[in-house]
Order: C-alpha cells, then structure tokens, then sequence
C-alpha cells in the first residue's frame, strides 16, 4: 500500500528546516533549494507543498505567530500582566522570536512586488490586533485599567508603541532585555492609563 503522507505535518517539517537555514545562513541562504536539503528532501517534493520562496517564509511566520499566541494564552496573572505579556512577545526577545523577526523582514521586502503576500500579511496582522484589543477590552472590562480613551484607541496606542520597540529591538539585540522591555511597556501604559495590578514594576522602569 502507498503510504500515507500527513500534508500539515510535512509542511511543519519543512517550517522547521527553514528556521535551520535561517539560523545558520541568514535570511539570504533561504530558498526553496536549501531548505529542501536541509529536510532531506528534493525540489521536486517540496514543490508538492509550496510553490515557492515567498510562501515558505509566510509559513514559517504563521507557525511563529501561532506559538507566540499559544504561550501569551497560557500564561496566569492579572489582567494588565496579560496585555503586557502579549505585546512583549511581538518583540524580536530571545532566539526564537529573533529568527520571527527575521522572516517577517524578509517578507517585508517581498511587499512590493507580491500584492497577495501583502493582503496575507495585512490579514495576519489584523489578527494580532485583535488579540491585543481583546487584550485591552478585558482589562477595562475586570477594571484593571480606568482610562477615558476607548478600548480601540488604547489598543492602537499600544500597537505602535510596539512597534517603535521593535526597531530598538533590531538595532540593540543585546542591549534589551525582557524585564526591561516589560518594564517600558507597562510604564508607558501608565502615562495613558491608570493601571491596577498586583505586579510589583521592574526596577529598570524608565523614570
């Protein structure tokens, strides 16, 4: 009998292969070609999968994002230790995120010229955003934070917060830690809103 092949499965080995590649060679050393040799495989299999580069990488930073998600899920506290925790792990932090951070670059570079993997991009986007506003809307709601902003207004503020954190991130990879990063982000929620929580803030918070 012909084997049966697990579709998802295999294309979650080849998402792997591909952060091997990436680790060891850099965002340049990514192709269809490498990523095929690292998994043991030939070009002509991975074609069955993917139908090139562009979309090996956009695989790759989904399988990112559902794990970042499923860690933020995970994760007891309170309410504003939650929001924090969740925008923190948008941030290039450790290992992991940092190879995240580079496929999502390489992607970036892509944009122009591939429309769709833009609009994929967007819509993947859009679905952090609102986790973060679900975020924002429960701490409200459990009255962990008193604002006069509405929850869409915070939640935006927050977002490009972030992401101005995100270049800091790039430039200073050894330079920021994640504490500090915590620290930044919930000091910086403290000047917009008045925050409840039974976290102690980090002694590197910004003063």
């Amino acid at each position: 009998m012909p084997k049966i092949v697990d579709y998802e499965e295999r294309r979650k080995e080849l998402g792997t292969a591909l952060l091997e590649v990436l680790a060891r060679d850099g965002i340049e050393g990514v192709s269809v070609r490498s990523v095929a040799a690292q998994a043991g495989w030939t070009r002509g299999v991975i074609a069955h999968y993917f139908s090139d580069r562009d979309e090996l990488l956009l695989y790759a930073y989904r399988l990112a994002l559902q794990r970042e998600h499923a860690m933020v899920r995970n994760r007891d506290g309170d309410p504003v230790g939650r929001l924090v925790a969740l925008l923190v792990r948008a941030l290039p932090i450790d290992e992991a995120s940092s190879l995240d951070y580079r496929i999502f670059l390489g992607l970036l570079g892509r944009l122009a010229d591939r429309p769709d993997l833009a609009a994929s991009l967007a819509s993947d986007h859009a679905a952090y955003e609102a986790r973060v506003l679900d975020a924002v809307g429960f701490a409200i709601d459990s009255g962990a934070i008193r604002t006069a902003l509405s929850a869409e207004t915070l939640a935006n503020m927050l977002s490009i917060y972030v992401d101005g954190l995100t270049v800091g991130c790039a430039i200073n990879p050894h330079q920021i830690t994640q504490a500090n990063l915590e620290a930044q982000i919930t000091a910086f929620l403290r000047t917009v809103a008045r925050t409840d929580t039974t976290q102690t803030e980090p002694s590197d918070a910004p003063h």
